[in-house]
């Protein structure tokens, strides 16, 4: 999985401080993954009362665009 991060230092006069623009990419290449794996014991209405033992995950997220401005004074 890729990420891509992209930061740029705006020229504009401030009295205080600079602006800097942000733009960041996460998942570039959208890309399925699991960000976690967990194996236990779960049960569904209508299974055995001791459960099944399965393996459970959490599925990684997708592509993500985010972009903004900081201002550090």
């Amino acid at each position: 999985m890729f990420d891509l991060t992209e930061r740029y230092l705006l020229p504009v006069k401030l009295v205080y401080g600079h602006l800097e623009a942000i733009f960041y990419i996460q998942n570039l290449f959208d890309t399925e993954w699991e960000q976690t794996t967990f194996a236990f014991t779960s049960r569904l209405p209508g299974e055995a009362s001791g459960g099944v033992q399965d393996v459970h995950f959490v599925p990684g997220n997708p592509r993500f665009v985010m972009g903004g401005l900081a201002w550090y004074f």
